[in-house]
């Protein structure tokens, strides 16, 4: 299933969604974005950019933003059951007036699923 939708953010909360039903075990998500500027002032702070919920749960299986003063692109993942997540941050910030594709891939599974994230 093809899904397009397109937003603009400059301040306060912008989104967009797409309810995909829960006949899916494996999602791909991708997003275009122009990284202009972040104004973080706390390695602590982040973006979160692109998620991937089940429509039927209240957790999230996977979720990218962009995180602390570096700019550096972090992956949340469900990896166990609670839910108990995992992170990975990247060790390559991103860089400001730069497009940026960047896709999502969950596949779900108890003890075979899989998070991958491809960027550019």
């Amino acid at each position: 299933m093809y899904s397009e939708y397109s937003l603009s953010y400059d301040t306060g909360a912008a989104y967009s969604r797409k309810d995909m039903g829960s006949t899916y075990s494996q999602m791909n998500a991708r997003i275009y974005f122009y990284l202009n500027s972040t104004d973080f002032d706390n390695a602590n702070n982040r973006i979160g950019f692109l998620r991937i919920i089940p429509s039927s749960e209240s957790y999230l299986l996977a979720m990218l933003s962009i995180r602390g003063t570096g700019n550096y692109l972090q992956l949340r993942y469900l990896s166990g059951a609670g839910p108990t997540y995992s992170e990975a941050t990247s060790t390559t910030s991103l860089n400001l007036s730069t497009w940026y594709s960047i896709e999502l891939e969950v596949i779900v599974g108890n003890g075979t699923g899989s998070v991958k994230t491809y960027l550019n």
